[in-house]
């Protein structure tokens, strides 16, 4: 089918002869071709296949087409890969979900008496250590690959980071620094914890958008990533968890201060048994298994024993938290 107007070229990454180099080769209805049309010059579009359902998918996003001939039915986008070609959804997510954490400990602390400065003093030295682990336990999920290609460590752009290690990193400096800026530790732990969860929210929506930390394979209830590039349905795992850490969120909030340390502990608990289940869902890369268990399931498993104990140690005496 042929259009009128000039022909316009786009980098295509499928070399095979299937491959649709141009628009007088669409095989695609006008409208679709119109909506590549509008975003050249920011975003590519990157694949183009023949076949039964065909897979528009650009930087921007993605149309599912079922059935030649039959009207495209354009799905909501499942990975953004740029906002106006130059940031990426991911990152641009993660950001927001670091801002609305510090907002909500920052407020939070200042019902405990502390300082604005000191507080967002702190809150960066975490966050700092915080990227170090979450790099750090990634990097040790895949050894080998990494003393092959040492440079790799640093490209943290490619993607790299694992919960875990950022939240091990960041509690280290956390519990090291926290004398030094004359806090309690366990109310400063109650105050940072509820923005911790809500921060996690955002960043999950992230990873969706990203199309990594996904499921296992799902005809009925899964979702195609671009960014895999499979067209596979994979199991959204990480709409679950970010699902169950706003229940995490809101009980954090609800719960009362009986004790000092209560949220944080509770924290612990919560989260610790909702990301062991969530690894079970899990199909992309976990690193090496024990006993058919990840990494991740083992740290659950250890902070949620760990919040018990603490629980039934700080519980029994119970006082003012404020």
């Amino acid at each position: 089918r042929k259009f009128a107007g000039k022909r316009k070229r786009y980098p295509v990454e499928n070399t095979s002869p299937s491959v649709v180099q141009d628009h007088e080769k669409c095989i695609l209805c006008r409208r679709c071709v119109r909506v590549c049309d509008e975003i050249q010059g920011v975003h590519n579009l990157s694949q183009l296949y023949r076949g039964f359902d065909t897979v528009v998918q650009t930087a921007c996003g993605m149309a599912n087409i079922s059935g030649r001939g039959k009207e495209p039915q354009f799905t909501p986008v499942s990975s953004l890969d740029y906002i106006t070609g130059y940031l990426m959804t991911y990152g641009v997510l993660v950001a927001l979900g670091f801002m609305l954490g510090t907002f909500l400990a920052v407020k939070k602390a200042a019902v405990y008496g502390y300082e604005r400065d000191r507080v967002l003093d702190l809150i960066v030295w975490v966050f700092i250590a915080s990227l170090a682990g979450a790099r750090a336990l990634y990097i040790l999920t895949d050894i080998s690959y990494y003393l092959k290609e040492p440079l790799k460590i640093f490209a943290v752009w490619e993607g790299g980071l694992v919960f875990y290690g950022g939240f091990l990193g960041g509690a280290t400096a956390f519990f090291l620094l926290i004398k030094r800026y004359k806090m309690e530790a366990l109310k400063m732990a109650d105050a940072l914890v509820p923005g911790i969860a809500a921060g996690q929210i955002i960043g999950r929506l992230g990873c969706f958008t990203r199309g990594c930390c996904y499921g296992l394979p799902s005809e009925k209830f899964g979702v195609i990533f671009p960014a895999i590039g499979d067209g596979v349905k994979y199991f959204p795992a990480q709409l679950i968890e970010a699902a169950g850490l706003a229940v995490i969120f809101i009980l954090l909030n609800s719960v009362k201060e009986s004790y000092k340390g209560r949220a944080f502990f509770l924290y612990l608990l919560l989260y610790g048994i909702l990301r062991f289940f969530i690894e079970f869902t899990r199909g992309d890369f976990r690193g090496p298994s024990f006993l058919g268990l990840s990494i991740s399931q083992f740290i659950s498993a250890g902070l949620a024993a760990a919040a018990v104990i603490l629980i039934l140690k700080y519980g029994k005496r119970p006082e003012d938290a404020a």
